[in-house]
């Protein structure tokens, strides 16, 4: 009974943090073309188009590997922990130090996707946008007579616009990635603290296997909250990357 009630919560905090990943990929697919526009807008010609689909895919590749690899191998190391628990007749610590190794292994590969795809953009796209804005705005100050430096300078007033209202967006989508993982973080570390809190009462009057029980969904939990707090921070750093570029874009154009 203390299994399947312990499986029953655990299960809970699995579909809490599937939920969680699922509405962070639903966020970040509506915040990127926005963000992407107002970059558009900003001076970013070359960046844009080339941060869209790159940005999307890898998006898309980083909540897979989280929610469909990460989370259910989560969720079978506890359904093992609980098998090995309760049966001596089958020695599967191996393979549960295994299936967390892979967990952790699957969980530092998207980060290093993310971080590693958009750094790499945001340091080649800027420059490159740079030197045609600027190669742009002194064609139009020496080729085009009586209106050229007026078409220069309104074009740089857009862009300086843009880039304020870019910042804006995108301050309001990290504090929106923010405020969505802050909370089912919160409730499974109540979960984690709860489980650690009943196997450090009961361990003097119980049975090794029920407080093995309970410290090995706890760990499940722990598992379920890195996962999350990983994708949480995947797509914020993915946030502040675009707003990064077009700051440096911005720093780029007034050199």
């Amino acid at each position: 009974v203390l299994a399947a009630l312990a499986m029953g919560s655990f299960y809970l905090a699995f579909t809490t943090g599937r939920a969680v990943v699922d509405r962070l990929v639903s966020f970040m697919q509506a915040l990127l073309p926005t963000l992407l526009a107002l970059l558009a807008a900003n001076g970013g010609i070359a960046t844009a188009p080339l941060l869209h689909p790159l940005m999307v895919a890898v998006v898309n590749l980083g909540s897979v590997l989280v929610a469909d690899i990460v989370l259910p191998m989560i969720l079978f190391t506890a359904v093992l922990e609980i098998v090995a628990t309760f049966s001596e007749s089958f020695k599967l610590g191996g393979l549960i130090s295994l299936l967390r190794y892979g967990s952790v292994t699957a969980m530092g590969a998207a980060m290093v996707l993310v971080l590693g795809v958009s750094s790499v953009l945001k340091a080649s796209g800027p420059v490159a946008d740079g030197v045609a804005l600027r190669t742009g705005k002194f064609l139009a100050n020496t080729f085009i007579p009586v209106v050229g430096k007026m078409f220069s300078d309104a074009a740089e007033l857009a862009w300086g616009a843009s880039s304020l209202l870019m910042n804006v967006v995108g301050m309001a989508g990290a504090i929106g990635v923010l405020l969505m993982v802050a909370f089912p973080l919160l409730k499974l570390v109540a979960i984690i603290l709860t489980y650690r809190l009943a196997g450090a009462l009961i361990q003097p009057v119980s049975s090794p296997q029920v407080v093995n029980l309970l410290n090995g969904i706890a760990n499940s939990v722990a598992m379920v909250f890195a996962a999350v707090a990983t994708a949480g921070l995947m797509f914020f750093i993915g946030v502040t990357i675009i707003m990064g570029a077009g700051n440096a874009l911005m720093m780029i154009r007034h050199l």
